[in-house]
């Protein structure tokens, strides 16, 4: 199928004085096919040219053509001033890999970041989902990220670039599970904050590890922590998604961790992670991917993250800047309590303990029962975390109380407080309250809150098994 010409003249002269094909790496074939046809050839492919992908498939000794030719490389298709970013750095090109399946990111706001972002992909990619939350009370904020997304679409095309658009604020945990839900005949996923930007080739090696049977086993590659990381299709069913009580951010990433280590413990004759400093299956150490972070964070400097880089750029959020003195004090009872729920789920230790597999509980809420990738979802919970991001509450009106979770599953267990716990907040968690008085777990405090805006995972408890029966019936 042809793919609709989206580069401009401008944008095609750029490609093809920058452009070279760079073939190397894990399966891919020794012989050196002629550099000058595939040169005109992708450069034909990426704009569309009458028969250029039948003249690239002709390419035989080109490994991954036929997915090639359903894929996408966006960086290619990037505005000039990208395209001059680019050319900074002379390392700067662009690799024919197997294709990514898909590459997922949740965004919500500040567009500057999320098109570079975008444009730093320089691999071919089958898909990139994206899922546009939207943020309270900055309606300037939401209003040019609809825009950003408009225009990456424009370019790249709705045939590569699916939106999803809840029209409320997911999460990141709902984010997440949301890029899944949507593509579960993925093999498996890249996901990425949209505040990175990677440095050119980067990411060349990403498909090369992932596809390589060497690491078979290996479910999750922590190429920077979790600001981007690749999950097979497997690791949703041993590990889970993301737990979508832990809302709207932060601490998702950390007990996620929690999960991948004690499935590590309990089968310890497979390597089922990959951490920066380890030690891969082929005895080669896993590295960090170079990459920059907002617009202060570089990492591989003088590898070509650098390029990224804008002293002009916001270096907050949208939000923050929009009104940080109200962001500000909602977002530290917000951050208490999500951190207090993780907390009450595993009874956690102090990472360095666990760091070295010594672990309080080995399952949710230390119940038998529970698998690893088991959570249900708490409709009384999220009214009192959404508390804090309703604009109609006044920050002052909070209630700090102990909350119980053991009645979410038979079997269940409370965690106590432990010392190195938030001293300020423990086991409580804070809520805003539309009047004195008012019970937060009352039915009138939960309709105050309005709809809650969950995956399809909350409504059977982050089952993968059971979404797919669900919808097939």
């Amino acid at each position: 199928m042809k793919q609709k010409r989206f580069a401009s003249a401008g944008v095609l002269s750029t490609v093809i004085g920058i452009i070279f094909v760079c073939l190397y790496g894990v399966g891919f074939s020794n012989s050196r096919p002629n550099s000058v046809r595939i040169r005109s050839s992708i450069v034909e492919w990426a704009n569309g040219t009458t028969g250029s992908r039948d003249r690239l498939l002709e390419l035989s000794s080109v490994p991954h053509l036929e997915e090639l030719a359903e894929s996408i490389i966006p960086a290619l298709f990037a505005p000039e001033n990208y395209q001059k970013i680019r050319q900074k750095f002379k390392g700067n090109q662009f690799l024919l890999r197997k294709p990514i399946p898909v590459v997922g990111i949740p965004v919500m706001n500040n567009a500057e970041w999320l098109r570079r972002t975008i444009y730093s992909i320089d691999v071919p990619v089958k898909k990139i989902q994206l899922v546009v939350n939207e943020l309270p009370s900055a309606s300037e904020e939401n209003r040019k990220m609809k825009e950003a997304v408009n225009d990456i679409v424009t370019r790249l095309g709705s045939r590569f670039v699916h939106v999803e658009q809840p029209g409320c604020n997911l999460g990141v945990s709902g984010s997440w599970n949301t890029i899944f839900a949507k593509n579960l005949d993925a093999p498996w996923f890249f996901l990425a904050s949209a505040d990175v930007a990677f440095a050119p080739a980067a990411l060349g090696r990403v498909a090369d590890e992932v596809e390589d049977p060497q690491n078979k086993d290996i479910l999750i590659y922590f190429y920077s922590a979790m600001r981007f990381f690749v999950l097979t299709r497997k690791a949703l069913d041993v590990i889970g998604v993301f737990d979508e009580n832990i809302w709207p951010h932060p601490v998702e990433d950390k007990e996620y961790h929690k999960r991948v280590m004690r499935a590590q413990v309990l089968q310890p004759d497979k390597q089922l992670m990959a951490q920066i400093g380890a030690e891969m299956p082929n005895g080669r150490i896993f590295e960090e991917i170079h990459h920059v972070h907002g617009n202060d964070e570089v990492i591989g400097r003088g590898r070509g993250a650098e390029i990224w880089e804008d002293d002009d750029a916001p270096k907050t959020s949208g939000a923050f800047r929009t009104n940080p003195e109200l962001y500000a004090k909602r977002l530290k009872m917000s951050g208490g309590n999500v951190g207090a729920v993780y907390r009450a789920k595993w009874s956690t230790l102090s990472d360095e303990e666990e760091k070295k597999g010594i672990f309080n509980w080995m399952r949710p809420f230390n119940n038998p029962e529970r698998e690893l990738w088991s959570w249900t979802f708490d409709r009384k919970l999220r009214a009192i975390l959404m508390s804090m991001w309703n604009m109609d509450l006044d920050p002052s009106l909070n209630s700090l109380e102990p909350y119980n979770y053991a009645r979410m599953m038979p079997g269940d267990q409370l965690a106590k407080p432990r010392s190195n716990w938030d001293a300020e907040v423990g086991d409580r968690l804070y809520a805003l309250l539309p009047r004195e008085g008012m019970g937060r777990e009352s039915d009138e405090f939960i309709k105050a809150q309005g709809d809650v805006c969950v995956s399809e995972f909350a409504a059977v408890g982050g089952d993968v098994n059971k979404l797919l029966e669900s919808r097939q019936m």
